[in-house]
């Protein structure tokens, strides 16, 4: 009797570890798969700003599928200065539309998609949301950290990930991409000039009439 009762439970307990251990298993895949099929595999790719703030981007890179859901799973992108003393938050509005595998998607002011060169962003954030003098970006929370220093100014040069610089590039979701190109000063002064005619001569007109 006792044999019988010893080899029963040996056959339960043996059984009890099978289901804990496939219990075990199913849990760590639904985990994965939810950590897989959510946003916290983009990282962040380019930065750039203009002198005053208003033509901004950062450029998000991605090698898997999986991770478009950044409203639904939560995402939110905070700039701080260097200084940690101001601070900028951005919750994403929506998710992004298809397969990300080897996908950029851009975050970047109103002037992107207005300036010469540039493109529309997938997503818009305030003027001077980037700290030109250097600053840390957290995509998640959590999920990407980058801390980087002064932006390069002038205009045409971005920062790139590992803080080097190139001739920025903006990339967005749909694979629309430019190069953002500054007017230059001439440009800029013949332009309010020729506002300056323009509202000159309305206000003759109006005198006139």
């Amino acid at each position: 009797m006792k044999r019988h009762l010893n080899s029963f439970s040996k056959h339960l307990a043996s059984l009890l570890r099978t289901l804990v251990a496939g219990l075990l298993g199913t849990l760590l895949t639904s985990l994965a798969m939810q950590a897989h099929a959510s946003f916290h595999l983009w990282d962040i790719n380019e930065l750039y700003s203009n002198a005053n703030g208003s033509v901004q981007f950062i450029e998000f890179f991605t090698t898997s599928n999986g991770q478009e859901f950044l409203n639904s799973g939560g995402a939110t992108l905070t700039s701080t200065n260097s200084g940690a003393t101001q601070t900028h938050l951005f919750n994403f509005p929506g998710d992004l539309s298809g397969p990300t595998a080897n996908k950029f998607f851009l975050v970047g002011t109103a002037g992107l998609s207005a300036a010469p060169g540039g493109v529309t962003p997938d997503f818009v954030v305030p003027d001077g949301f980037l700290f030109n003098a250097g600053g840390t970006l957290d995509f998640g929370p959590g999920a990407d950290v980058l801390t980087y220093a002064a932006l390069p100014s002038g205009g045409i040069l971005s920062m790139n990930r590992d803080g080097t610089s190139g001739v920025n590039s903006p990339t967005n979701f749909n694979g629309q991409t430019g190069s953002i190109v500054p007017l230059p000063g001439a440009a800029w002064l013949f332009g309010s000039g020729l506002f300056g005619l323009v509202g000159m001569a309305r206000r003759k007109a109006t005198i006139a009439s």
